[in-house]
């Protein structure tokens, strides 16, 4: 058993059937092994993230000890009722992590719709699209992980999501539209609804249906 001394414990643990030693010292050391185990963050077929290589496909994000954040239908979230000690994160309480870059990532509910922030400081799920209110830096400490929004400072503010909400729509389609005629096209729709949809967190959703009603964005057909 001795090449057992050079193996490192991973993000996943199985445990098998214990096997009897006649060495006392290789039964202390079997002791301390399982100890460690134990004491690793793992629930069913969940464990606790310690680096961003590990985001992938499905997470949950534990505020307290078995209980996880909570999405509801209408884009809110609540903290879910805590869970036994072999029980994992319910479906209402799983995300789907999407890599952006390699600090950055979006979360997905299951209702469809990517967590963002909305002009209110709120976390909320009511958006279709990835924009910069949806995209998040992970930020780890110890073993466990936590998503801190980045700091609100102008300089990290997209540019193209600075000053009104007209000005916005301006820089999008300065952006996206491909200037074949050597005319800016915007929308003459009211922009009541694009401030609504600001609040709302659907804000660049809205800007791209508004872009392709006057083909003002060369990615809409």
């Amino acid at each position: 058993m001795a090449e057992y001394s050079c193996v490192k414990s991973t993000k996943l643990v199985l445990k098998g059937a214990k096997e009897k030693s006649k060495k006392k010292h290789k039964e202390k050391k079997r002791k301390r092994e399982e100890d460690a185990a134990e004491q690793l963050d793992i629930v069913g077929n969940w464990w606790a993230i310690s680096n961003f290589g590990e985001i992938t496909g499905t997470i949950a994000i534990e505020m307290d000890k078995g209980a996880y954040i909570h999405a509801l239908d209408n884009g809110l979230f609540t903290l879910g009722a805590p869970h036994k000690d072999d029980e994992g994160p319910s479906p209402p309480e799983q995300f789907t992590a999407v890599k952006l870059s390699d600090t950055r990532i979006a979360l997905k509910s299951g209702y469809g719709k990517y967590l963002g922030i909305n002009s209110d400081g709120l976390v909320v799920g009511r958006s279709d699209a990835i924009g910069s209110r949806e995209q998040w830096e992970p930020v780890f400490q110890d073993i466990r992980t936590c998503a801190e929004r980045e700091a609100k400072k102008k300089d990290d503010v997209p540019q193209e999501d600075k000053g009104n909400v007209k000005q916005c729509e301006i820089n999008y389609v300065k952006k996206f539209q491909s200037f074949q005629d050597k005319k800016l096209k915007i929308s003459k729709e009211d922009t009541k609804a694009l401030r609504k949809a600001r609040k709302e967190g659907t804000f660049h959703e809205m800007l791209l249906d508004r872009r392709a009603k006057v083909k003002a964005d060369r990615y809409c057909k």
